[in-house]
């Protein structure tokens, strides 16, 4: 039996503080991300002629990154987590797409940019992600119940993760 996955996107209307929130998820997701592709690359220049040392080297976590910033931990470590492997996949893409096992062409990962619309997914764990249609409310980790304006009066289906994103022009969305 195979799985059938459906998305639902609606747009958030944060509060003041809710708004910040998010906005600090978004820069620490985005943060943590450029710092590790910032670590990946300044490893391989070092160690590039000594691929064992390479490939045995540990690289920082998101734990370590907590210790050496104190404000990554006002957001949802799950999105830090989700910034990793996000990257991760970046760079199994790249090598894929280098040895021919991927189709299309994927290139060397970038770094995250603030201009641009930005987001980060948070998974469900313990009943942290719900919606709820009644009261047109979206239960978020560490932001609480955001409201949202959407026509539907219910959802059939199980929250696997939610993805927060903040559009160029400043409107919130979850899907």
């Amino acid at each position: 039996m195979s799985s059938i996955y459906k998305a639902l996107k609606v747009r958030l209307y944060p509060s003041k503080d809710q708004e910040t929130l998010i906005n600090k998820t978004l820069g620490c997701s985005r943060f943590i991300y450029n710092q590790m592709l910032a670590e990946r690359i300044d490893v391989y220049e070092k160690l590039k002629d000594d691929k064992r040392a390479l490939y045995e080297y540990k690289y920082k976590t998101e734990k370590q990154y907590k210790e050496d910033y104190e404000w990554l931990k006002e957001v949802d470590s799950i999105a830090l987590q989700q910034a990793r492997m996000n990257l991760s996949m970046a760079y199994q893409n790249f090598f894929k797409s280098l040895s021919g096992k991927r189709k299309g062409k994927s290139g060397f990962p970038n770094f995250k940019k603030k201009k641009s619309g930005s987001s980060y997914t948070t998974t469900m764990v313990n009943n942290n992600v719900a919606i709820n249609f009644e009261t047109q409310e979206v239960k978020l980790p560490k932001i609480g119940k955001v409201k949202f304006r959407d026509h539907r009066t219910s959802f059939d289906g199980k929250i696997k993760s939610a993805t927060v994103s903040r559009t160029a022009t400043g409107k919130y969305f979850v899907s």
